[in-house]
């Protein structure tokens, strides 16, 4: 189980040995952000939660996926920083509900947006819910409580799928998230994902 965002870097270092060809997509590299960056996100989207800034100073996000989320949306060739700026804009159908529900989006599955509640919303500010991008109007699915506790939980659904798949797989992430400290509706959250994930 990884149990640490080290833990997490180790593991996904040691992927990207395995498979080169895959490391650029999945190895997570130090450093982030630099200080400036985070200025330009806080005026962009004030009240942006300290938690996605913190791992976002830590860690390259450019490119990068885990656990099958691109945590660069709409960066392209671009700065993480242009990436997030275009996503949260009228160039994104969702851009409406996010801006009202006070959500900036930062992640992007095959199926869901993955968003990051702000100071302000009406959920807990930092939490991370997942919204369905084929049916913008269904209620946001609550993830995690930081994008650090995101982070873990989609590098253990990755681990996972390296040795199991199919409804074994599904149990095992949710025992793994239940001891992580995910609530019960946090793993509903993964469940759909999770199935799309492992069959």
């Amino acid at each position: 189980m990884i149990g640490t965002l080290e833990a997490l870097e180790t593991y996904l270092r040691a992927l990207g040995q395995e498979e080169p060809s895959l490391a650029a997509e999945c190895v997570l590299i130090r450093p982030g952000i630099d200080e400036a960056a985070c200025v330009a996100l806080r005026t962009a989207f004030p009240g942006l939660p300290e938690s996605y800034l913190a791992c976002a100073r830590t860690f390259r996000f450019t490119g990068v996926q885990v656990g099958g989320f691109l945590l660069s949306p709409m960066a392209g060739r671009g700065t993480l920083v242009d990436g997030l700026l275009r996503t949260n804009s009228a160039v994104n159908p969702a851009w409406p509900r996010l801006s009202n529900e006070g959500f900036v989006e930062v992640a992007l599955g095959e199926s869901d947006l993955v968003a990051v509640a702000c100071k302000g919303s009406r959920v807990p500010e930092g939490s991370v819910l997942a919204l369905d991008l084929f049916d913008l109007e269904e209620a946001p699915a609550l993830l995690a409580s930081s994008f650090e506790k995101f982070l873990l939980y989609a590098g253990n659904m990755m681990q996972i799928s390296a040795q199991l798949d199919g409804e074994e797989a599904v149990d095992e992430l949710a025992e793994r998230l239940v001891a992580l400290g995910a609530t019960e509706i946090m793993v509903d959250g993964w469940s759909s994902i999770a199935e799309e994930f492992f069959f």
